[in-house]
């Protein structure tokens, strides 16, 4: 069961509340021998309303999930909530569940989205809520005089109606009785951080490997930099702040985060990023996709790196980043990592000089070849120990933004490595855009490349002129191998039931090296680029969402492929796994096309075939009604075309996409009515269809209806909407609170007054209020 939480307030400790989420029963339901696994990482939550923390580490912690009894916890706990009513039963075998990897499991069900409702955290030394998962909605909140007011590692979070204050009239107690003398203290106020007096305070902070989140209307105030009057060393310290902000990290902020409605009032620095060397600070980009962050509309914020940035963008030296203008070409995301079955590593001592050494061997160095502009990209560090002493490890993983349609020199570290089988790829980027790369290699090489998810190959071309996506290039005499990316897979997906754009672009290389060695110098001032311009490109969603949406006039009646029964010459080729069916679901009268879908990553799926060819010539779209049988979730279903010969023709096309569907994904919840565009197929001048193919993309079997297929003629409009739609905020769960929430003050109490006083009580209200969350999926 889901335990709801109305109006308590958590006061001090570690965390306020803490969604601790053990994989096995805890406490006097403990059995070390029980291998089951408890899945309620996956289970909806119940209302959190109304609540309040504040004096702790962390107000509200969703992460690190506790391990046993004694206390141990893991790493890193992802939230992920799915409604699973009635999938397990479904599924052709139950208990495979318990088998699967998690992120199989998060395809199962529906997301539920984690609400965070009416909600007051004030006065922590980190975060007012972290949570890592996806799928959590922060509305009608307020975060005061935290260090950071929100941290959502993972993806699809939002932060909708919400305030975020960096420092009120609350002072709080200025002195720590319990620290050092050496530490020093502002008189004038207590700090979130009192022993770091300098460190940041930032409102709301993105992740470095996270994405897919979202601000509506959110409002940013009170965020200044303070200047300290202490005693010597410390006087004249600045306290720099900002109402966005980055964590640092080793991966670079996805430009896929979308900020709405933004109010800032009373803020120096509409964005702070912390100082220091770090990947995600050099690669950080921010979209404002409306202007209400900068006042330009499509201008992108990005961080330190040379290779993020151009010489029309402006240095803001008060937010340590540069502020690109709209109608430039966009920025991505890169990831170039060792493919290998096991990924190298390098070992060295834990010592400033010893991870100095490691970074020389072990960078990404990257060149923008037109500038040659460099940024060096760390490889994934962490900590290893030997058992003779603590050491650093880094592995051949990196991840930054770079600037689409531009050609890149990459090489690891000053000895210019090389790795055998590389992958590399380039996220989100849409129709237009390219990126070329170039790695050395010794003359002799030879290669076997593959692309997307289809594995197809990339074959060898004779000149650089003659680059594609399905071509490369080696320059056997300078040992140089050419390739390019362009995205496919172009399409539309939701969070949070809001459109986004993405695309997929990858490709794995493997090389065999002359007597085994891929070491390759090569001077990247002899190289100079082919770009001639860079394109302009609208990063103004006010304007490139407008797509959306049309209203549409009927030219000619619809040709009709199946409703109560197939018209003509059309039928159904699915042999056990599709069937016409009276006894399931049906949008319009008593007769639908029942599918059975298998798990499998690309469903071979059913037809819809003619015995003959149709000629689509003057129809305009492809229309139908789909929904998903009550219980299997939200599906990623796909159509494409083939002719007579078995042939793929032009793109597959994504039903659920919302440039196809206004009313949300493909799920249980209700038919949802599909119009694609038949220019999108990319068909060309195609005029002999065969066969239309449906297929899913899941890794679970599913049971779907399809009804009311037809080929339809429209005139087309489009029209303006606001953009985005406002999220739908459902109604509590539970019985909730018994007084009607009023509010709080973030000034009216502070942890820090009546200290000594009031120790008993914080200790119990802290302890009771950690208990209560670690109990929350134990019921």
């Amino acid at each position: 069961a889901n335990n709801h939480f109305y109006q308590n307030h958590a006061v001090g400790g570690k965390f306020g509340f803490w969604y601790a989420m053990p994989v096995k029963p805890l406490g006097l339901a403990y059995d070390p021998t029980n291998t089951d696994l408890n899945l309620n990482r996956f289970a909806p939550m119940g209302d959190f309303d109304g609540n309040v923390a504040h004096g702790a580490e962390d107000g509200i912690f969703i992460d690190r999930g506790q391990q046993n009894n004694k206390g141990d916890v893991f790493s890193s706990t992802s939230y992920t909530p799915r409604d699973w009513s009635f999938t397990i039963s479904l599924i052709d075998n139950p208990n495979s569940i318990l088998t699967m990897p998690d992120w199989q499991r998060q395809n199962l069900g529906n997301p539920v989205p984690a609400f965070f409702r009416n909600t007051t955290v004030y006065k922590c030394r980190d975060n007012g809520i972290w949570g890592r998962g996806d799928y959590m909605m922060v509305v009608d909140s307020v975060f005061s005089d935290n260090l950071n007011g929100a941290t959502f590692p993972g993806s699809a979070g939002i932060v909708y109606r919400s305030t975020f204050i960096g420092e009120t009239d609350n002072i709080g107690n200025t002195k720590c009785k319990s620290c050092p003398s050496w530490i020093p203290y502002d008189p004038n106020r207590l700090r979130p951080v009192i022993w770091d007096l300098d460190a940041p305070i930032i409102g709301y902070r993105s992740y470095d490997a996270g994405g897919g989140q979202m601000l509506i209307d959110v409002t940013f105030t009170e965020f200044k930099d303070v200047k300290f009057n202490l005693k010597s060393p410390y006087n004249g310290t600045v306290r720099k702040s900002g109402a966005l902000g980055g964590i640092t990290g080793p991966n670079a902020i996805m430009p896929k985060n979308r900020y709405y409605k933004v109010k800032l009032n009373n803020v120096d620095n509409p964005v702070y990023l912390y100082e220091g060397n770090s990947d995600a600070m050099n690669g950080w980009t921010v979209v404002d996709v409306d202007g209400s962050i900068t006042g330009q509309c499509g201008a992108s914020i990005v961080g330190r790196g040379a290779h993020i940035r151009k010489t029309y963008c402006t240095q803001k030296t008060s937010w340590n980043a540069w502020l690109c203008p709209n109608n430039r070409a966009p920025v991505r995301s890169f990831s170039f990592r060792d493919a290998a079955d096991t990924s190298t590593v390098l070992y060295g001592p834990r010592t400033t000089e010893g991870r100095a050494s490691l970074r020389n061997q072990s960078d990404l160095f990257f060149y923008r070849i037109v500038d040659k502009a460099l940024t060096r990209v760390e490889g994934d560090f962490s900590d290893y120990d030997d058992g003779s002493g603590a050491q650093y490890a880094v592995k051949f993983s990196f991840g930054t933004n770079i600037i689409v349609n531009h050609e890149y020199y990459l090489v690891i570290g000053e000895s210019s490595k090389t790795l055998r089988k590389t992958s590399i790829s380039v996220s989100d980027m849409q129709e237009g855009e390219w990126v070329h790369f170039a790695i050395p290699y010794p003359p002799g090489t030879t290669f076997q490349i593959v692309r997307d998810y289809n594995n197809r190959a990339v074959n060898q071309t004779a000149s650089k002129a003659q680059l594609l996506p399905s071509n490369y290039y080696f320059d056997s005499t300078n040992g140089l191998l050419w390739v390019r990316l362009e995205p496919f897979d172009v399409n539309w997906d939701y969070y949070h039931e809001i459109p986004f754009k993405t695309s997929a672009s990858f490709l794995t290389i493997t090389a065999t090296c002359p007597s085994g060695n891929c070491e390759r110098q090569y001077s990247v001032n002899s190289l100079s680029s082919s770009l001639s311009s860079e394109p302009s490109t609208n990063n103004c969603e006010l304007e490139t969402f407008a797509r959306l949406n049309y209203e549409y006039r009927e030219l000619r009646p619809k040709y009709v492929i199946f409703n109560e029964g197939f018209t003509g010459n059309w039928t159904l080729d699915g042999g056990a796994v599709a069937n016409v069916t009276s006894t399931g679901l049906a949008a319009d009268g008593t007769l639908s096309i029942r599918i059975r879908l298998l798990p499998n990553a690309w469903s071979f799926g059913f037809f819809l075939q003619r015995r003959d060819t149709f000629d689509p010539t003057g129809y305009t779209h492809l229309e139908l009604k789909v929904r998903v049988s009550p219980g299997f979730g939200r599906q990623m279903m796909w159509v494409s075309a083939l002719n007579s010969s078995w042939a793929s023709i032009g793109n597959r096309i994504d039903l659920g996409s919302p440039q196809y569907t206004s009313a949300g994904p493909i799920d249980d919840d209700d038919w949802k009515f599909v119009r694609i565009p038949l220019t999108d197929f990319k068909w060309g001048n195609f005029d002999a269809l065969w066969r239309l193919q449906f297929g899913n993309s899941e890794y679970h079997p599913s049971i779907l209806f399809i009804d009311s297929v037809a080929f339809a003629s429209y005139d087309v409009t489009q029209v303006t909407k606001p953009y985005p739609p406002e999220p739908e905020i459902p109604p509590l769960n539970g019985p909730g609170p018994t007084v009607p929430y009023s509010g709080i003050v973030p000034g009216d109490y502070s942890p820090e007054d009546n200290a000594s006083s009031a120790l008993q009580v914080k200790i119990l209200l802290a302890l009771g209020s950690i208990v209560a969350a670690l109990l929350f999926f134990q019921a």
